[in-house]
């Protein structure tokens, strides 16, 4: 039985090297703006406002101070770490030996910038899609690079990293989560089949969990088809080689599919979701077809 490959193979390589190259350019960014605290004035690219004196940013408490936490060109810093997982994702997937300073350079700071996020979820997310593609391409060298950025980058930053990952049930944002739940919960008892319209949760109240906030939006029956939606675009094309570039979407698609859990960004807010239909236009697009 033979696999026809659709043509679309080759823009898909060309997204995956603009997609590394804006991750190198969006973690340089935040960077600088966690080193200087503040934003470098780039409004008109779509910069957010930061300053010291605004209390609505993104920060982390580490020892009693404050951490402003990288936001490159995205709304909030957990956007950013999406981003940066799936530039990590297309920067593995062209490693090229003849080019090893370059990518070693571009797998670093993409791995710096992910970690100036402080978005636990992208780290946990960002490790097992990194693991999952390791593991599919098995390649020692790519690997050992990986392997060496990730446990560099770790003990230069153990003094924030550690405490970041202390999970406790007094955690602000923990508290603010199972709040959520428990909100979403019960706006999904009032009408659960249609939900309340959308734009609802985000009018209320934002849940920081994708499905439910879908749930809440447009009931059982809208989040029973955009689990069908999620099931068609990892089953379709499957006999596709996953070293291809198609299973490298695919782990793209299943590192949102978990980052999911914990955010509802790639539903409500417009970077999310060109995040999410960038992934998903490009499976439904590069069809796999067997004769």
């Amino acid at each position: 039985m033979e696999i026809r490959a659709n043509k679309n193979f080759l823009s898909i390589r060309r997204i995956f090297i603009g997609l590394t190259i804006l991750g190198a350019l969006q973690s340089l960014l935040g960077l600088i703006q966690f080193v200087s605290h503040k934003s470098l004035g780039l409004y008109f690219l779509g910069e957010s406002f930061l300053s010291p004196l605004n209390k609505d940013l993104a920060r982390v408490f580490i020892d009693g101070g404050r951490l402003l936490r990288a936001y490159g060109l995205f709304p909030h810093p957990n956007i950013l770490a999406t981003f940066l997982v799936l530039s990590l994702l297309s920067v593995y997937f062209l490693y090229n030996k003849k080019f090893l300073f370059l990518f070693v350079a571009t797998i670093f700071i993409n791995w710096l910038g992910l970690i100036l996020t402080f978005s636990r979820a992208g780290w946990i997310v960002g490790i097992m899609a990194s693991a999952l593609f390791l593991l599919i391409n098995y390649n020692k060298d790519l690997l050992l690079i990986v392997f060496l950025t990730f446990v560099t980058l770790s003990l230069m930053f153990s003094w924030a990293i550690f405490p970041r990952v202390n999970f406790n049930y007094q955690d602000f944002s923990v508290q603010n989560r199972l709040s959520d739940y428990q909100f979403a919960w019960e706006k999904i008892k009032e009408k659960p089949w249609f939900g309340h319209g959308l734009t609802f949760a985000m009018g209320e109240r934002p849940i920081h969990n994708l499905y439910l906030t879908i749930a809440v939006e447009i009931g059982l029956v809208g989040f029973s088809l955009f689990l069908i939606f999620l099931i068609y675009l990892f089953i379709g094309n499957w006999p596709a080689s996953w070293r291809m570039e198609i299973g490298n979407l695919k782990i793209m698609l299943l590192a949102l599919v978990l980052l999911g859990l914990f955010d509802h960004f790639l539903w409500t807010l417009r970077s999310g979701l060109i995040i999410f239909w960038l992934v998903s236009g490009l499976l439904l697009t590069s069809r796999v077809w067997r004769k």
